[in-house]
């Protein structure tokens, strides 16, 4: 199998303005655009913006029932913290 291209899609609900900053400020052109996406290109580089709207829009991220624990210190910062304190 051989890529025609691969682009990211950012899903947003700002589409219309990203793709408008996208090609004003960057230089993209407007390749295709429908109500909830649009596909640009520029120089060799693709990108697209969709709608959250969309029934085709990947999940996420969805917000948590209850927050992540904090991560564990690493050792270097534990045994820093500690030979500060001690001081």
């Amino acid at each position: 199998m051989q890529y025609i291209d691969r682009y990211p899609i950012l899903v947003t609900e700002h589409f219309a303005a990203c793709r408008d900053f996208w090609a004003k400020h960057l230089g993209f052109a407007v390749i295709f655009e429908n109500g909830w996406f649009v596909y640009l290109q520029a120089e060799g580089a693709s990108m697209a913006f969709m709608s959250p709207a969309h029934p085709s829009s990947p999940p996420g991220p969805e917000p948590s029932a209850r927050p992540c624990p904090p991560p564990p210190p690493c050792p270097q910062v534990a045994a820093r913290a500690s030979a500060k304190s001690s001081c």
